[in-house]
C-alpha cells in the first residue's frame, strides 16, 4: 500500500486530505511539524507533501531529506507565489508543485502524478 505524509501548520485540511487519498486507496499521516524522530523513520513514506512554509521549512526538509538518502517523492503546497528561479529549482529536482487553494481533484491528480 502506498502510504503518504502530509505536512501543513493547518490542520482544518486534514480532513480533506485524507478523505481524497483514502478514496484512492492510499494511507496518510497528517502532522503540523516535522522532528528529527520522523525523519529517522522517513522511508516509510511513499510520498511527502509539504507546505511550503511550515516551521521547520521545505528547502531545510528536503536537504535532511537527501543527507538520509530518502527514496521517496516529493511535493510541495504553497498558498504563496513561488518565484520562476524556485520553480525552475523545483522541476530540477523533480519535485512537484501544487497552489493553494487547490481543489479535491487538482489534489488527487496532483499525488497520481507525484507518484508515479
Amino acid at each position: 500500500m502506498v502510504r503518504l505524509l502530509y505536512i501543513d501548520e493547518n490542520p482544518e485540511i486534514y480532513d480533506v486530505v485524507k478523505e481524497v487519498v483514502q478514496v484512492y486507496g492510499y494511507e496518510v499521516d497528517c502532522i503540523s511539524d516535522i522532528t528529527g524522530d520522523l525523519i529517522a523513520g522517513i522511508d516509510d513514506y511513499s510520498l511527502i507533501i509539504i507546505d511550503w512554509y511550515i516551521g521547520y521549512g521545505a528547502e531545510k526538509l528536503y536537504s535532511d531529506l537527501l543527507s538520509k538518502r530518502y527514496k521517496g517523492k516529493i511535493m510541495i503546497t504553497s498558498s504563496r507565489n513561488i518565484g520562476n528561479n524556485q520553480r525552475l529549482r523545483l522541476d530540477q529536482l523533480k519535485i512537484k508543485f501544487l497552489g493553494k487553494p487547490f481543489s479535491v481533484v487538482e489534489l488527487a491528480d496532483a499525488i497520481e502524478k507525484a507518484i508515479k
